[in-house]
């Protein structure tokens, strides 16, 4: 009955004096929330979790009885990195997410989507992007994440276990899988991320995927070069078939093209600047070489 009915009304206020370091979690140092509670449910209202850059706005109910979670969140952060530190620090852009935090209060998911502004992974620079993801503390799905720059754009999936994790925002022990389809991407800053600074350009498309954790892993693809220039060398195109592991690239098959003119090779690429290398063409004309 009516009369029966628990309520209470309050708010939370906490600030941190200190400097934390650690996850995302360990380094909030602020907290607002409108508290009402009503029997075994929790509402929050207004509530916002923040950190030195970051700040989380959520509403929604937790059942205490049930130990369940039904929250709605609107993420905003002037830096990825300040999110995902201190196990990974290379993804650099203001970002914004909207999604559900639901489920059971022990295990819960996160869903929705985040953009991403003018920014880098991996030293890598683009001009936007966004993802449609979930999240537990154990993994993350990426059902579509896309990145343009400019002209350029990089449509990847996969996941990513963390099979050390010890709760939510602790990504620990990695191992990722994922598939990803280029268009029209310089190849130029891919090759300085594994390779330092190398006079080589181009335009790179093709079909990319990924298994392993940062430190053991093998990445296989399938790529064609446009507008090539290596070492001052013009060609109008490469096709290529390799695989790229934590030492070295392997290329299975590559075919140079320019004008009337074709190679074949096989080799390897090692990232301490070594190579090996072997070549053969039924059809080459020297001034094509030369040119």
């Amino acid at each position: 009955n009516h009369d029966n009915v628990f309520k209470l009304i309050a708010s939370l206020d906490y600030r941190s004096i200190s400097s934390k370091v650690g996850n995302v979690v360990d380094r909030m140092h602020s907290a607002h929330s409108a508290l009402e509670l009503t029997d075994d449910l929790l509402r929050l209202k207004n509530t916002v979790l923040s950190t030195d850059r970051s700040d989380l706005y959520l509403d929604g109910v937790i059942d205490l009885e049930k130990k369940t979670l039904d929250l709605n969140l609107n993420l905003k952060s002037a830096d990825a990195a300040n999110l995902t530190a201190p196990y990974y620090a290379k993804f650099s852009a203001p970002v914004n997410f909207k999604g559900t935090l639901s489920g059971p209060a022990e295990g819960p998911e996160i869903k929705g989507r985040v953009k991403a502004e003018s920014g880098s992974i991996h030293g890598i620079k683009f001009t936007e992007g966004f993802a449609d993801l979930s999240y537990r503390a154990d993994a993350l799905v990426v059902d579509r994440l896309v990145i343009s720059q400019d002209k350029a754009t990089c449509d990847l999936s996969g996941n990513i276990h963390f099979r050390k994790a010890e709760g939510l925002f602790s990504f620990s022990d990695p191992f990722y899988k994922a598939k990803a389809e280029l268009k029209n991407v310089d190849i130029n800053p891919f090759i300085k991320v594994f390779y330092g600074e190398v006079p080589v350009s181009g335009r790179i498309s093709g079909l990319l995927s990924f298994e392993g954790s940062p430190d053991d892993f093998i990445s296989p693809g399938t790529m064609v070069v446009n507008n090539v220039d290596i070492y001052g060398r013009r060609l109008d195109k490469i096709n290529t078939k390799f695989e790229v592991r934590p030492k070295e690239i392997k290329f299975t098959s590559f075919n140079a093209h320019k004008a009337e003119s074709d190679i074949e090779a096989k080799g390897t690429l090692f990232f301490n600047k070594e190579f090996t290398l072997s070549a053969m063409s039924d059809r080459m004309r020297l001034q094509d070489v030369l040119a």
